[in-house]
């Protein structure tokens, strides 16, 4: 009966709706498993392979990172060999000594980053 029908279609809307509130849900929670099971994704090797090339430039641009940071602390222990040689010399001045604590801080702080980024490097891999 006509009745029967409404019911039904009713139903079935009401069903759809869920489905599509749950889907939303769902690509909040975790879009990427969401993705990955989902009918519509054309070709899960090639999802694989975006995702690796991804990680991979991040990885390389860690690693640029961590050379670059690991040639600015050398360039920082020389400088401050420098300074020291001069202030065990005997010529201390406050000049000296200002600049000696600063390139103490910037190689603690080049360190520091030195170090979060190799972790960083090492959590991508």
């Amino acid at each position: 009966t006509n009745s029967e029908i409404i019911i039904n279609s009713v139903v079935i809307l009401f069903i759809t709706d869920l489905d599509e509130l749950f889907f939303g849900i769902l690509m909040v929670v975790n879009s990427r498993w969401v993705r990955r099971m989902s009918i519509q994704t054309a070709d899960p090797q090639e999802e694989l392979s975006n995702e690796t090339s991804k990680l991979k430039d991040e990885l390389g641009t860690s690693k640029e990172a961590i050379v670059r940071l690991t040639n600015e602390g050398v360039d920082l222990r020389k400088r401050l060999n420098k300074i020291e040689a001069i202030l065990e010399k005997g010529g201390i001045c406050e000049e000296l000594a200002n600049e000696n604590s600063t390139l103490k801080a910037e190689l603690g702080t080049s360190k520091e980053a030195s170090v979060r980024l190799t972790n960083e490097g090492v959590d991508l891999r």
